[in-house]
């Protein structure tokens, strides 16, 4: 399992990144850590040199590393029937370019054995606030038309007869 893990971190990653953008992010469970701090038992197997070299390569912050160098926390805990209780920090978000972290915590969630890790981030310069153009309805209907009891039958109607053409159309087409 580790020999595979690291060379997921050491050839199929990089590979799968070499036509990446400037700026971006890379997040998941990476099962492994890279600092002995991440975990409170057996840190040499847990750790992955690959991961560590590649996120140094490429230029890859750690999001809560970022902002709180110096803690002790943890995003999933368990017990082994042999080792005991144990707990890691293996959940990460990394962020490469101009991506800004603002804030990154790890909380419990009811849905998994892992802590949900939230992240805010800020893209400046590189996201736009009006990425989709704003536009004036062509015509709008008044409530007292929509009540209307004629409307609502001819639109009945309307859309019986729009509906019945289309699939006797489709089937003309594809029969």
């Amino acid at each position: 399992m580790k020999t595979r893990r690291e060379n997921s971190f050491s050839e199929t990653i990089p590979n799968m990144l070499m036509n990446s953008q400037e700026n971006g992010i890379i997040l998941g469970d990476f099962n492994c850590i890279t600092d002995i701090k991440d975990a409170t038992r057996n840190q040499d197997e847990k750790m992955s040199a690959s991961l560590k070299r590649l996120a140094s390569t490429l230029k890859w912050s750690d999001a809560y590393r970022t902002l709180h160098p110096n803690d002790q926390i943890f995003s999933h805990y368990y017990s082994n029937p042999t080792y005991g209780n144990s707990a890691s920090r293996i959940d990460r978000f990394y962020t490469y370019g101009e991506v800004e972290v603002v804030a990154a915590q790890y909380v419990g969630v009811a849905f998994s054995n892992h802590m949900g890790h939230i992240v805010s981030i800020n893209l400046p310069g590189l996201c736009h606030s009006n990425i989709s153009p704003r536009f004036s309805p062509l015509f709008k209907a008044k409530p007292e038309v929509v009540k209307d009891k004629l409307f609502k039958a001819r639109l009945k109607g309307g859309l019986r007869l729009s509906v019945k053409t289309n699939i006797d159309e489709y089937y003309q087409v594809h029969a």
